[in-house]
């Protein structure tokens, strides 16, 4: 739905997004920045804590994994110069 809001720098319009069967001239709140473009809705305390929730989740999951792979190419590594060593020693 085509809109028209109050800005910092004057009047702007654009494209909002409203429910179904909203008519034309009414009122809908919209989030705009600074400078008056439209903008997402900020968080809410619960958004906030579901964003913390999973990135605790996902670094309990990462960190392991990582740990893991490390873990893999330090033995790589360690063979190589093992095979070498003993290729130097013949």
């Amino acid at each position: 739905m085509l809109a028209r809001w109050a800005g910092p720098a004057g009047p702007r319009t654009g494209t909002v997004y409203a429910q179904p069967g909203v008519r034309v001239g009414t009122v809908v709140m919209v989030w705009v920045d600074r400078s008056g473009r439209l903008a997402a809705m900020p968080f809410k305390a619960t958004g906030v804590a579901d964003q913390m929730l999973l990135a605790t989740v996902a670094a309990l999951v990462a960190l392991p994994v990582v740990l893991l792979i490390l873990r893999a190419y330090a033995g790589i590594f360690l063979d190589w110069r093992r095979m070498a060593a003993w290729d130097a020693d013949c």
